[in-house]
């Protein structure tokens, strides 16, 4: 939990909860900017976008879309991994 700040975007919420956490969150993209997926903790392993649940405020997102969607205060993320993915 934390505050937002002006033109924060889900993927930098989701970069400060990683930081307070002592984390690292990475998105993976192609040349053409398109995510693939993500890594978690310095992890190599690229979690594949297919493996990975973000939603705000109860509605899902697809992960290409999180560093393009504005907060607003009292905005709830949550972000999930396939247990099956590992």
């Amino acid at each position: 939990q934390g505050p937002v700040t002006s033109g924060a975007t889900v993927l930098d919420a989701l970069n400060a909860s990683a930081l307070a956490g002592n984390m690292t969150l990475m998105l993976s993209r192609d040349q053409d900017g398109t995510v693939l997926g993500l890594s978690l903790g310095g992890q190599e392993q690229v979690i594949p976008e297919r493996d990975v649940r973000v939603f705000v405020n109860g509605q899902r997102v697809g992960l290409r879309e999180i560093y393009l969607i504005p907060l607003q205060p009292r905005d709830v993320i949550i972000l999930q991994m396939d247990p099956e993915a590992r």
